[in-house]
């Protein structure tokens, strides 16, 4: 990863593909940031075509990024298989000891040593939590955590989401920038489920990754993740270390975090969503 400085004059040419990216951070000053910008595109070599049905494998260029972040039990042929056809018969599935053990304990260790939650959500009839503010987040540059969210917001994490989803359906499922939150529920937070959430007429892929330190959760201590649909539960998903859900949400499904009673553990986790359409005409 490298991060080049907006230069007068400068120059800056390189190439673009599915498992490469780049972003523009968010400019929190008050002065203009003017470029002129272009591009040369030309067709997409196999090798970085979308999968399809019959193909699961990662190339050598994604497995090199995803191997610094995931295990490699979810980056061989036969496990993404296994977890596509568990997804598109649950439209969910949970994946344990998701990450490396040596980045998550890298990610927690992070937390535990920087307070770094310091904006309160809200308004309090929808959600109540801690998440980053953006001047923490223009802090953390060079941090595990700053290089963590970008990995979430990657085309290559997405190119492994998009294999997870290949056998639910005749889906599309392009990349789009998302942004993914690092929230702490603490005593007293929750989220909220109202009756516009229901009716909201759009679907979506879900993805959450539980930073907690242990594996034990108590469903009495609140925290727990429900998604509902006609006032009936489909899911409900507990916090867990280095667990990663991911949930398919359709029309008329609605989620929220059942409020967190005194006295236990915090829950937290960074989560994204990004929107998800169906192609009926493939």
């Amino acid at each position: 990863m490298k991060k080049i400085i907006p230069s007068l004059g400068t120059f800056v040419f390189f190439e673009v593909t599915p498992i490469s990216y780049h972003e523009v951070q968010e400019v929190l000053s008050k002065r203009n940031r003017y470029s002129i910008s272009g591009w040369f595109s030309g067709p997409i070599p196999k090798e970085f075509l979308r999968p399809t049905k019959d193909s699961f494998d990662f190339s050598f260029w994604e497995k090199s990024i995803l191997s610094k972040w995931i295990q490699s039990t979810y980056l061989n042929e036969d496990s993404i298989i296994k977890i596509a056809n568990k997804f598109a018969e649950d439209s969910c599935i949970q994946l344990y000891d998701f990450l490396l053990p040596s980045v998550y304990n890298s990610i927690i260790a992070f937390l535990n040593t920087h307070n770094i939650f310091s904006t309160r959500t809200g308004p309090a009839d929808r959600k109540r939590y801690l998440t980053l503010s953006i001047n923490a987040l223009a802090e953390l540059d060079d941090t595990i955590i700053r290089q963590f969210i970008d990995f979430l917001n990657s085309r290559i994490f997405h190119s492994f989401l998009n294999r997870v989803l290949s056998m639910a359906g005749p889906d599309v499922f392009p990349y789009r920038e998302s942004h993914p939150e690092i929230r702490r529920f603490s005593s007293g937070d929750y989220t909220l489920l109202l009756d516009e959430d229901v009716k909201e007429n759009c679907m979506s892929v879900d993805v959450t990754l539980f930073l907690q330190t242990d594996n034990e959760w108590n469903s009495s201590w609140g925290g727990v993740t429900y998604y509902m649909a006609e006032e009936e539960t489909l899911i409900s998903i507990e916090p867990g270390k280095n667990k990663l859900s991911i949930v398919l949400k359709d029309k008329g499904t609605a989620h929220f975090v059942k409020r967190l009673t005194t006295g236990n553990p915090d829950r937290i986790d960074a989560v994204v969503s990004y929107p998800y359409y169906y192609d009926f005409e493939n």
